[in-house]
């Protein structure tokens, strides 16, 4: 409303069409893989998130990424391999639906930095929310049921409190540096893991927490060791 129409001001409409997209796509994939696996191992997929940036920067943004962060890339996929265990467990759709949300993230954030250069911060969040509601409506158009009450109130209650985890991180990210928050960030496992325990009586096996401590290990690396190649001045020249 501060902005006003300045807010609707958009030079790269397919790029903004596009991350509405990828935005949807990982919204409905997540949900599903929620719905269909334990909650530790849905969200332990979810942060492979920096993974596929690594690899999407390099192919998109052309940024180049030395063997250091090149290796914690591929180890971190080892460990979503160490976890999905191909051959030991029966395959199911929700851990392809888990990455392909985490994929979909990565490429809308990479879309985020391509259009910061062009567009204002509030006409990218205004065409998101605005976009992500057309583009919504029309599956939900086809499979439509009227919530309960109960329902339409636990509706309204994750609404609230997505937004105030919205809210509280992008403050955290303003008071604190990258590389003590996105330790805290994985405190969602624990979290997570506790909640499906307790809530659905889901018991996370080895092969899980093995795989989920492989990614957040290789995923933690990642993040500190870009702050740390931000933070080095280049070398004087010859």
């Amino acid at each position: 409303m501060q902005s006003g129409l300045r807010a609707l001001a958009i030079r790269k409409p397919a790029w903004h069409g596009f991350r509405v997209v990828c935005a949807v796509v990982a919204m409905n994939c997540g949900f599903y893989a929620l719905a269909n696996l334990e909650l530790a191992t849905a969200i332990s997929l979810s942060f492979t998130r920096p993974l596929f940036m690594i690899l999407l920067a390099i192919v998109i943004l052309g940024e180049v990424v030395r063997w250091r962060r090149g290796l914690a890339t591929v180890i971190g996929f080892c460990g979503v391999v160490i976890m999905l265990q191909p051959g030991a467990i029966e395959f199911h759709w929700a851990f392809i639906a888990a990455l392909a949300s985490a994929f979909a993230v990565a490429m809308a954030l990479v879309l985020v930095k391509l259009m910061s250069k062009y567009d204002e911060p509030v006409s990218i969040m205004v065409s998101f929310s605005i976009g992500t509601v057309l583009v919504s409506a029309v599956p939900a158009g086809l499979v439509w049921q009227t919530p309960t009450t109960i329902e339409l109130m636990l509706l309204v209650g994750l609404g609230v409190v997505a937004s105030l985890g919205q809210y509280s991180l992008i403050r955290a990210f303003t008071l604190g540096e990258a590389t003590v928050m996105s330790p805290i960030d994985y405190l969602q496992i624990i979290i997570g893991s506790a909640a499906g325990f307790y809530l659905f009586q889901e018991m996370p096996s080895v092969w899980t927490l093995l795989g989920a401590v492989v990614i957040v290990g290789s995923t933690l690396y990642i993040v500190i060791r870009g702050a740390h190649v931000r933070a080095t001045p280049p070398l004087p020249p010859d």
